[in-house]
């Protein structure tokens, strides 16, 4: 159970529960404390995402080695920030010439790692490890990663290239396949379908998080696409795990809208940036599938594939209608955040659409249904306990 700030700095907390076990994805509403500020989890070396993609920190320019072998860049050479920096650089290499870049019982291989202290890997077309003690060949070609520093990486790739004349193997490239233009990756994170309540009906929800008494998010359990949650959930935590460092979102693609991926306590989950605090490195994203705020260091912020946005996000935003701070309260106590979460624990909890807000924000109608099949409206409720003031919307 969790409770979130609108427009803190907030950490979030949630009960360490498994992505497949849906009735405790049921019982969990985020909570955050308003004075509570986010740990900085600190910086993350960048290296790649399934698909390939790879970017490199702000205003740092990747060397890209030319036909002729040799790098071009402004000509300042690499400074001593960027060579504390790993970077990724992934290329396709077709599969009868791994032999050739392996060498002899892998020497090939360990002579470009002990001259140029880069990780050298080959691995499927779907990024899954090669199974190096199977007889049986594979015909697709396969994807060599380079992880090391940027100088490192450019002088690996020198040697491999000469390992692979043109003339003799007109086949190879050292072609980056791991390198998208960031105002793709925008545009690609901003096509998610959103879940909307269906007006004027009454449906069952799940209470997800409260961010004050009268802000809420809520789930909808009637909606077709809610139970393929866990799954997606659980592809996402297959996906990035299996990778050495998962792929940073780099920060001239950081702005507000963009979705992406932030992992808290071995959980993968969508975000959408709200405000991005240059400055200070941070921004507040919006979860899209629990919702609820949290602020988190850029550098944590996910590339997210594309397939991860067909689900449409769970989380509804809505705000409790005819409710106000209780008398003499200027801001919404935490108090009546507790109270409003023990109204609702352990109910049936279902809501109703009347109207919206000038932000286009649903304003509900909160019901809960006891064992004696006994409703009650929450936001009256509220008002009784002291919680809330009642007012007539106009």
């Amino acid at each position: 159970m969790s409770v979130t700030s609108a427009g803190s700095s907030s950490k979030t907390f949630k009960d360490e529960t498994s992505s497949s076990e849906l009735c405790d994805l049921l019982d969990s509403v985020r909570v955050t404390s308003p004075s509570e500020e986010s740990e900085d989890s600190g910086s993350r070396s960048k290296l790649r995402n399934d698909s390939g993609c790879s970017y490199e920190l702000e205003n740092q320019a990747r060397k890209v080695v030319s036909s002729s072998g040799h790098s071009t860049d402004s000509g300042h050479g690499s400074t001593e920030a960027e060579e504390n920096v790993i970077y990724a650089y992934h290329f396709m290499i077709p599969s009868h010439l791994c032999g050739v870049l392996i060498g002899v019982k892998g020497a090939t291989v360990r002579q470009i790692r002990a001259a140029t202290k880069c990780e050298i890997d080959l691995v499927t077309s779907s990024y899954e490890s090669r199974k190096t003690s199977s007889k049986k060949s594979n015909p697709e070609p396969q994807i060599c990663i380079l992880q090391g520093t940027r100088s490192g990486i450019e002088r690996c790739l020198e040697l491999i290239k000469d390992k692979f004349p043109a003339d003799q193997y007109p086949e190879f490239s050292l072609k980056q396949i791991n390198e998208p233009n960031p105002s793709d990756l925008i545009a690609a994170s901003q096509e998610g379908l959103v879940v909307t309540l269906p007006p004027g009906q009454v449906t069952h929800v799940v209470l997800s998080a409260i961010v004050h008494t009268a802000h809420i998010f809520i789930q909808l359990l009637e909606n077709p696409t809610y139970a393929h949650l866990p799954r997606l959930e659980q592809c996402m935590f297959n996906v990035y795990e299996k990778l050495p460092q998962v792929p940073t979102v780099p920060k001239p693609a950081i702005d507000s809208g963009l979705v992406c991926v932030f992992k808290d306590q071995d959980k993968y989950y969508r975000v959408q940036v709200v405000e991005f605090d240059v400055e200070n490195g941070c921004c507040e994203v919006k979860f899209l599938d629990y919702g609820g705020f949290a602020r988190v260091q850029t550098g944590d912020l996910i590339q997210i594939r594309q397939d991860f946005l067909n689900l449409p996000f769970q989380a509804v935003e809505c705000y409790l209608s005819n409710v106000i701070p209780p008398l003499d309260c200027a801001e919404w106590p935490f108090e009546s955040i507790v109270q409003l979460e023990e109204l609702t624990r352990g109910k049936s909890i279902s809501c109703r659409e009347i109207g919206v807000s000038e932000e286009s924000v649903p304003i509900v109608q909160l019901y809960t249904t006891d064992d004696k099949l006994e409703t009650r409206l929450i936001n009256k409720e509220l008002v009784d306990i002291g919680a809330a003031q009642w007012i007539e919307h106009q």
